[in-house]
């Protein structure tokens, strides 16, 4: 059975996403543990590399598991970005897919715009506040969420009602 080589770590207020990799960099962890799993889910393993968003806590989680023998990297956010997954695609997800979002995200807010009106009232609530461009790519951030939720999770897509 292949050991941990690098680990990364999602710090958040109660649950933290691991995800951690063999040498080869096969997935063999992916998980979610709450703050006081992440410890005890440490001092199992044997020493790897272990990743992170340089934040308020992760200073403090670093040192802890410093002492622990494992070798802890912080990193500024603008690191941290490019490793946020879209689906399964790729680190960055794929150029093609990000595209075509893009091209849908647009259609719709110009429709919108044109129109004055949208099934979405997401939509027409952002697209009063910010310049379209911010909402065309807003839009197609969160078409990418429902879309990968909907491959982790399986399921159908379901629109939200819309109220009358």
């Amino acid at each position: 059975m292949s050991e941990l080589a690098t680990v990364g770590i999602d710090l958040a207020k109660s649950v933290f996403q691991i995800h951690g990799v063999d040498g080869n960099g096969r997935v063999l962890v992916r998980r979610q543990l709450r703050r006081s799993q992440l410890l005890v889910f440490f001092q199992k393993r044997p020493r790897c590399l272990i990743g992170m968003e340089a934040c308020a806590g992760s200073h403090d989680w670093g040192r802890r598991l410093l002492e622990m023998g494992h070798d802890v990297r912080l990193m500024p956010p603008s690191y941290v970005k490019p490793y946020v997954k879209l689906g399964e695609t790729s680190r960055m997800g794929e150029r093609t897919l990000r595209r075509l979002l893009i091209i849908g995200a647009s259609a719709a807010v110009r429709w919108a715009m044109r129109k004055g009106k949208s099934a979405d009232p997401w939509l027409m609530r952002i697209l009063g506040r910010k310049p379209p461009m911010l909402v065309i790519v807003a839009l197609a951030n969160k078409t990418a969420r429902i879309v990968w939720a909907l491959m982790a999770k399986g399921g159908t897509y379901r629109a939200p009602a819309v109220a009358g």
